[in-house]
This record gives C-alpha cells, structure tokens and sequence, in this order.
C-alpha cells in the first residue's frame, strides 16, 4: 500500500493541470527553479 500511495501522488501531481495560484504547485516550481535560477523564486514572490 505505501508503493502505491506514492505512485498516486506522481501521477495526481501529473495529471493536475498546473494553477498559477496553487500553492502545491509554486512549491514545486520553485524548488525545480531555486536549483537553476535561485534569484528567479526570489523575483517571481
């Protein structure tokens, strides 16, 4: 059960249409962006 809890949430998270608002979605956008442009998630808040 715990292999397809996570295969869920990866998938959910996927298939999810991406919301300028979403708050699970700009976590995840800035991480991916801190990694690359660390000044842009500063920027963009």
């Amino acid at each position: 059960m715990t292999h397809t809890e996570g295969k869920k949430e990866e998938k959910e998270a996927e298939v999810e249409p991406i919301k300028p608002g979403d708050p699970r979605v700009a976590r995840r956008k800035g991480s991916l962006l801190d990694t690359c442009y660390p000044t842009s998630s500063g920027e963009k808040k």
